[in-house]
């Protein structure tokens, strides 16, 4: 499998699972059991917030697949967030 594909799908991946988090009623108990401690507060009630813990997070997961080796895991936890604040904004124009 190709590494831009993983890519691709990893950098969808952080940008529905940070708008299930941020937007979504599912999340909506984990959003005010949150709401006391201003740190997590701000990181689910934040989409740019989220998205950067959230792509933390798949970077190390593709990394532990096999796609991304420790010595570019900062740069691809940062693309990771930048597409999935790409796709955001494209989306939120559009609405």
């Amino acid at each position: 499998m190709s590494t831009w594909f993983v890519f691709i799908v990893a950098a969808l991946a952080v940008f529905r699972v940070t708008e299930l988090i941020v937007y979504d009623k599912v999340f909506e108990w984990l959003r005010e059991l949150c709401k006391p401690v201003k740190f997590f507060r701000d990181v689910t009630d934040c989409y740019y917030c989220c998205g950067q813990w959230t792509a933390l997070l798949a970077a190390i997961y593709c990394h532990y697949l096999g796609y991304c080796d420790w010595k570019h895991a900062f740069g691809y936890w940062q693309g990771l967030a930048g597409a999935s604040v790409v796709i955001y904004r494209a989306i939120r124009d559009r609405k």
